[in-house]
């Protein structure tokens, strides 16, 4: 198998690479327009609300693999992902007061992918960029990125207990 699908992993995108490999001989299958693609979500596609926070297809993507009387998936992964994130976020904050660039690396490279998984692209991108700084041991920029990193994370987290998590009261 020579197929390779980057995380976070699209369910149309691992359909057609199994389907291809697992009919030894036939073509590649075409894409299913009614089944998500891999292309970005424009903007006036998603909610109104906080558009860039997050990616709604990416939980929609998780959505899917929900099974039939299993306790919702989404809201496991978003609790998850807020019980585990906050602790990621402290350590990239106090790897960069401390200038310990590999655990800036770790932590943020930690972070990055758990964010992207769930959609929150700012998050990501912002913790890509400090990894970057941790594997380079450049410091320059860090303080400025951790301050983004902290509130774009702070406004994931009230998007996702605003909207998507559910609170038994």
């Amino acid at each position: 198998m020579n197929d390779f699908l980057g995380k976070p992993l699209v369910a149309s995108q691992l359909k057609m690479a199994l389907m291809r490999w697992l009919e030894p001989g036939s073509e590649a299958p075409q894409p299913d327009p009614d089944v998500d693609s891999a292309q970005p979500v424009e903007s006036s596609q998603i909610g109104q609300e906080q558009p860039d926070i997050i990616d709604e297809e990416a939980l929609h993507n998780i959505g899917q693999l929900q099974q039939p009387g299993q306790p919702d998936l989404v809201q496991r992964i978003l609790e998850i992902y807020l019980n585990e994130s906050p602790k990621l976020v402290a350590a990239v904050e106090e790897a960069a007061e401390s200038d310990d660039f590999e655990s800036l690396y770790r932590a943020a490279h930690t972070l990055k992918s758990s964010s992207a998984h769930i959609g929150a692209a700012p998050v990501s991108r912002l913790a890509q960029d400090l990894e970057a700084c941790g594997r380079n041991q450049e410091g320059a920029q860090i303080a400025h990125l951790v301050t983004q990193l902290k509130q774009a994370y702070q406004e994931l987290v009230q998007l996702l207990e605003k909207k998507y998590l559910k609170r038994v009261t």
